[in-house]
């Protein structure tokens, strides 16, 4: 019950005795007639306010019991005047049974202390069984006797503003729940920044009570280097009301300091101004250590990068002169070996007798090894420092000259060679390392040929969208399955009674790989081997391409 004395200007607010001192009148009948006068004004005021007021207002007649309501009562409530008794029970009966007997001791109590003022809150439902929440003010007038006769009121529906109130209670016993239970320290402040909430993690990190930390006093936790830049930031976040975010040392409760990201957020009203700020501080420490760790990984590694572009550049330049001093050598060795193949076709066009004949065919066979490995090498030397060119590719032709090139091999009569070639010359490619390849693949597969079949060659080149994939098969000797990864490293021989250099099928994979290709191998131990080659199309004119869809096996 909540009641309050009257005091005495309340106590006319609905005059209705009126002190015959403030009346001037000549006789009895004039006095009369004036108070009459007064109090129908008195009562048309009422009945006009009664009138235009949303409120529910009511006039109880404590002797005879009955109720007079506003038509605001049933515009409220949605009652017609049949619906509504006569008698005060008829309003006791619509309060909500939890609430009523309380309303009724609260009412008998301020009448039995003689008091004036009557308020109090309860549930009062309506035609359609909905309940209100009221907020209910009444009035008490007494008599000359002090005997209450009127009972005045007015009853204001207060469930939008109840609801709002409990959907905020309800709003911040969630936030107090939330921010009790995160690990960041919360916080929030005032409009115009003095905090006035932080949560028990923050009390528990620094241990600053509730108190201590309220308005200013949670400075005391930063470090002193951080703090002026930090509150510099925070007056201007409140003169700019915008989000605020900056990065600080906070002392826990052992004096250890540790970094911290600091964000706020204003809330605002619909007008835009600030209600209220929300707060968070995040322990970074780790996040602040690993980018120091990083940032110094970052330039170890910098200096790292630097050191190693020089070293490249040294190698660069010392593989330039290296492969320049190979072509060199190699060039110059093979002028005094032309002059010893010339010398012995002239010495044996003599009669040789005995071992003469063996030295010389040994010496032979020597130099042509050696004139084999010349020519590996400066072969390696100009896939590696020629430029890849792109120009229309004829297949047929490149074969060709390969086998005039090794026509010198023995046993080139045994060899038969087949073709699978596009009719058309639409694939752009590089010659020269194409015919390095052809050329290295035919001649390792009369190398390694099997004496006891005839040695048959099959090369067949498809245009497969924009690449070409070739593929160059023999009957050959075959390579065991151990070797057939390291067949394209320098100088590996997987047949060591062969006299190659062990340069061919680095050479072939090195070239490939240069025109941005690549090769792989099938083989099978004496049934042969098979070495697919895919290569790009490098002709970049959209007009000459070989269309995605189209592809080109014929034979030729």
């Amino acid at each position: 019950m909540e009641n309050a004395e009257q005091t005495g200007e309340e106590q006319n607010v609905f005059p209705l005795n009126v002190a015959s001192e403030s009346i001037p009148s000549r006789n009895e009948s004039a006095r009369v007639e004036q108070l009459e006068r007064l109090l129908a004004q008195s009562y048309t005021r009422f009945a006009l306010i009664a009138k235009a007021t949303r409120q529910a207002i009511w006039d109880w007649n404590l002797v005879t019991n009955q109720v007079w309501r506003n038509e605001g009562f049933a515009t409220l409530f949605g009652y017609t005047s049949q619906d509504i008794g006569p008698d005060i029970e008829w309003w006791f009966a619509h309060i909500h049974p939890y609430d009523r007997a309380r309303i009724r001791d609260s009412i008998t109590a301020v009448i039995a202390s003689k008091g004036h003022q009557w308020i109090e809150r309860y549930r009062f439902f309506d035609k359609t069984g909905i309940y209100h929440f009221i907020l209910d003010r009444g009035y008490i007038v007494y008599n000359e006797k002090g005997e209450s006769y009127q009972m005045l009121g007015c009853m204001e529906d207060i469930t939008k503003q109840k609801k709002a109130k409990d959907e905020l209670l309800e709003s911040q016993h969630k936030f107090k729940l939330l921010s009790e239970t995160i690990p960041q320290l919360i916080w929030t402040a005032t409009p115009d920044g003095l905090v006035d909430y932080v949560n028990c993690r923050w009390i528990e990190y620094t241990g600053l009570s509730m108190e201590q930390s309220k308005n200013y006093g949670w400075a005391t936790a930063f470090h002193p280097d951080d703090l002026p830049t930090l509150q510099e930031h925070w007056q201007k976040t409140l003169y700019t009301t915008n989000p605020h975010q900056v990065e600080a040392r906070i002392r826990n409760a052992e004096g250890i300091y540790r970094w911290f990201l600091i964000r706020a957020m204003p809330l605002k009203d619909s007008h835009g101004q600030v209600i209220e700020w929300f707060g968070t501080n995040t322990d970074i420490e780790e996040q602040k250590r690993l980018a120091e760790q990083l940032q110094t990984l970052t330039e170890q590694l910098s200096v790292a990068n630097d050191t190693l572009q020089l070293t490249n550049d040294r190698l660069s330049r010392t593989n330039e002169e290296l492969d320049q001093y190979v072509y060199k050598v190699s060039h110059d060795i093979r002028s005094p070996i032309a002059s010893i193949v010339g010398l012995l076709s002239l010495l044996e066009q003599e009669e040789l007798y005995g071992q003469a004949r063996v030295y010389v065919d040994l010496i032979r066979n020597r130099i042509g090894r050696l004139d084999e490995f010349i020519r590996s090498v400066l072969t390696h030397s100009r896939s590696v420092n020629t430029a890849v060119t792109a120009k229309p590719i004829d297949f047929n032709q490149i074969i060709e000259q390969c086998l005039e090139e090794i026509s010198y091999m023995p046993d080139m009569d045994k060899v038969e060679i087949y073709r699978q070639l596009p009719a058309s010359r639409s694939f752009y490619g590089d010659e020269l390392r194409i015919s390095i390849v052809l050329k290295n693949l035919i001649a390792n597969a009369i190398k390694y040929r099997r004496e006891e079949v005839r040695c048959i060659i099959s090369i067949r080149v498809c245009l497969q969208g924009r690449e070409a994939v070739i593929e160059v098969e023999d009957n050959g000797q075959g390579i065991e399955e151990i070797y057939q990864q390291k067949v394209f490293t320098m100088f590996f021989r997987a047949n060591e009674k062969a006299e190659g250099s062990g340069l061919g099928l680095y050479i072939v994979k090195q070239a490939v790989e240069r025109m941005g290709g690549s090769i792989t191998l099938k083989s099978h131990l004496k049934k042969g081997s098979l070495f697919t080659i895919t290569l790009p199309n490098l002709q970049e004119d959209d007009n000459t391409q070989v269309s995605d869809k189209t592809d080109e096996c014929n034979v030729e």
